[in-house]
């Protein structure tokens, strides 16, 4: 019996139903997370593990919170995990006290759980019972401007974490060009988690510089008309070695191509997907841009003056990249974007929404807003 599972509303709600009879619920649960409407954060991650546990995720900061046996206060706006049983029973939870939100949570065929997130400044990772677990030390502030990744075992033991932070390059910092404050500006996010085949797979988007597991990771600059330096973020899939998340690879990245560079363009989203072992994601960029992966880098050119590409990748043993022309924006602003994308052993599925009139090579006609489309 398949089930679907939902996360929503000012309420942390967990809904679970029978995907055949979605009208009859099987079970429900509900946190008050928030104090006002004001503080919402839409942000409720869900996954469900080999043994069919369920694992939720959401934001608070409602005072004190009790939830599977932890009973925490929050901190800013923080965050908890939860694990309950198929039939909707609270297994433990644990926290992430501070300015922390998680984006992504995925889990392995030993039940271990991984989470991707954002946070600022401190935040305490706590056991079961709210005992300090580890911190994290992110920027300073409260831009949610640092990463974390974290493990936990099927028992909600924290197995492994790890964290980075991102700074503007000290020669840009000083140059008195610097267009945003440095302190508010240099960022690295991620927001989704794969594990497969003992590796786990998550997003990064960056600028400035920072380090993550020994790897240095680093955005690009635009010198714009010798006035002032604006900040070009990369996109990448990186990977780690799921046992104790070691070994940062990356797998996949997208960046602006800065020469010859005098307007703002580059990558403007990114999702993946793997499976038997190959990689697969789709993105959005407008202008010149480099793909580049551990066996090919590629130059594309995805259009400029208002005109963006879709790019659709599989990365296995080999590289195979293609541009999709998406033509030009519909509204002064762009609203194209990748939200997810799942594969089977048949097909591979995008959705995403879009203001263009092309949508990987088929023509669309923009009804105003921010249209969806999905693609196989």
């Amino acid at each position: 019996m398949k089930k679907v599972l939902l996360t929503f509303g000012l309420c942390a709600t967990v809904l679970a139903s029978n995907a055949q009879n979605f009208s009859s619920p099987t079970w429900t649960q509900t946190q008050t997370v928030y104090k006002q409407k004001s503080d919402a954060v839409n942000s409720a991650p869900v996954t469900i593990t080999a043994n069919g546990d369920v694992i939720v995720s959401s934001s608070f900061n409602a005072g004190t919170l009790s939830v599977g046996g932890l009973v925490v206060r929050a901190v800013a706006k923080s965050s908890y995990i939860q694990k309950l049983n198929a039939a909707g029973t609270s297994q433990w939870a644990v926290a992430l006290l501070g300015a922390a939100e998680v984006k992504s949570l995925t889990s392995d065929t030993d039940g271990n759980i991984y989470a991707v997130g954002v946070f600022a400044d401190k935040v305490t990772l706590t056991t079961k019972t709210g005992a300090v677990a580890a911190t994290l030390q992110g920027n300073s502030g409260t831009t949610k401007s640092s990463l974390f990744v974290l493990k936990y075992s099927k028992d909600g033991a924290l197995l492994a974490y790890k964290s980075a932070t991102s700074s503007v390059d000290a020669t840009v910092s000083a140059s008195g060009k610097y267009f945003d404050e440095p302190s508010d500006a240099a960022y690295i996010r991620s927001t989704k988690a794969v594990w497969s085949n003992n590796k786990l797979y998550f997003t990064a988007q960056y600028t400035g510089e920072s380090t993550l597991s020994d790897v240095k990771l680093e955005g690009d600059y635009l010198d714009y008309a010798g006035i002032m330096t604006i900040d070009l973020p990369r996109m990448s899939v990186l990977s780690v070695d799921a046992s104790n998340l070691s070994g940062l690879k990356k797998e996949y990245t997208v960046k602006t191509n800065v020469t010859g560079l005098e307007e703002q363009t580059g990558v403007k989203s990114l999702n993946f997907a793997v499976n038997n072992g190959t990689l697969y994601v789709a993105s959005v960029a407008t202008g010149a841009v480099v793909v580049e992966t551990s066996d090919k880098t590629e130059n594309f050119n995805a259009g400029k003056d208002g005109k963006y590409g879709f790019i659709y990748s599989e990365v296995g043993s080999t590289t195979n990249n293609k541009l999709f022309d998406g033509g030009k924006l519909a509204t002064l602003n762009s609203n194209n974007s990748i939200n997810d994308l799942l594969v089977d052993d048949s097909n591979v599925y995008v959705a995403g929404t879009y203001n263009t009139n092309n949508v990987f090579g088929q023509s669309v006609t923009f009804q105003g807003g921010s249209d969806s489309f999905v693609a196989a």
